[in-house]
């Protein structure tokens, strides 16, 4: 019989962590502070990708088994990223070892 979160009793944090089933542990004075950090982080990359990034991990997530409908659209997205100036920029940023100047097209 399989376990689940509603048969499991709590694991410690630590060992969430050494797992990689989540990624940060803080304590709740540190949360903040770590989010906007994140953030940040998030937000130097690619308008452009990280809106189709979602879109892909919502349409994955939704199903499983892909229909042909769903994959030709998540095919379609990475398409366009491939296709994009941000995709560029970030090559020839990384290349030249300097922050890349995303214009989210």
């Amino acid at each position: 019989m399989q376990r689940n979160a509603v048969h499991c009793p709590a694991l410690p944090v630590k060992r969430l962590v050494d797992h990689g089933i989540v990624s940060h542990a803080v304590p709740r004075d540190q949360l903040e502070s770590l989010t906007q950090s994140i953030a940040k982080q998030i937000a130097k990359n690619s308008p452009l990708v990280i809106s189709l990034l979602k879109e892909e991990l919502r349409l994955l997530s939704a199903s499983h088994n892909l229909s042909p409908e769903t994959f030709e659209r998540v095919q379609a997205m990475r398409r366009q990223v491939y296709d994009s100036h941000d995709y560029h920029e970030g090559i020839e940023a990384f290349f030249e070892k300097r922050p890349p100047a995303f214009k989210g097209k």
